[in-house]
């Protein structure tokens, strides 16, 4: 009984691995008013190239940085066919002020796009913490 539940502890540990790392992927495809359209396997996910760059061009409330305030904002953005941003939605955000610096400088980052099984770009959804830390 034990070794049964040590098994499938075990595969659902590798499946998951396998989904984060690009692997294996799910990707699920929505209309305008958000209702799911199609599922796609993904074999190649989105991944953001200047994302590092773009962080730190993010403007931080500078009463914020010098007395220490730290804050979180995570964003889902829609990727294009051709690696470039289409639209997002910010999922949490620690303030309001935050949530402005993201979107003023979100359109400039770029990826590589996602594609299918059949090598084929496709949109896709990508989600992307920013954390606001004085010490950057």
């Amino acid at each position: 009984m034990q070794s049964r539940k040590t098994l499938k502890f075990l595969v659902l540990s590798v499946l998951i691995v396998f989904i984060f790392t690009g692997w294996i992927g799910v990707q699920q495809t929505y209309a305008q008013d958000a209702t799911q359209v199609d599922t796609v396997i993904v074999s190649l996910p989105a991944t953001p190239i200047n994302l590092k760059e773009v962080k730190k061009s993010m403007p931080y409330p500078l009463a914020w940085q010098t007395n220490g305030i730290k804050g979180k904002v995570i964003v889902k953005v829609l990727v294009g066919e051709d690696g470039t941003p289409v639209k997002h939605e910010i999922v949490k955000s620690a303030h309001k002020k935050l949530t402005e610096s993201v979107e003023k400088s979100l359109y400039n980052l770029k990826f590589n796009p996602a594609y299918d099984q059949a090598n084929v770009p496709i949109k896709m959804w990508v989600t992307i913490p920013i954390d606001f830390n004085p010490t950057y």
